[in-house]
């Protein structure tokens, strides 16, 4: 009974958000949206990093944070991921998928 109510609430859930990326007119870029604002800590952004997340314009979002990245992110990605491998990835700049969702919590 449990998993028929969550089975349930999925399908709610899934429903309601491919309705409103199908009212917003594109909804590639409805869950693009969605999934930034969900995954991204507003509050280590700069000013103008958040404006670019709220317009939905994720590549000035990726080339501003590459230039101005605040000490706060260094210092997060840093905790994230340790000293050594935070160098390496400075480096090679190829995190590997848990990497990125570690670091993910830092932008």
């Amino acid at each position: 009974m449990l998993i028929m109510i969550l089975v349930g609430l999925v399908i709610i859930f899934a429903s309601y958000h491919l309705y409103k990326g199908f009212k917003s007119g594109d909804i590639t870029s409805y869950f693009m949206k969605y999934a930034a604002k969900s995954i991204v800590d507003r509050t280590k952004l700069s000013p103008t990093q958040v404006e670019y997340l709220d317009a939905g314009d994720f590549e000035s979002l990726v080339k501003d944070i590459e230039q101005n990245i605040t000490q706060e992110q260094i210092d997060c990605f840093t905790n994230s991921v340790g000293d050594e491998r935070a160098k390496e990835l400075v480096i090679d700049k190829n995190p590997t998928p848990q990497e990125i969702l570690k670091l993910s919590k830092c932008l």
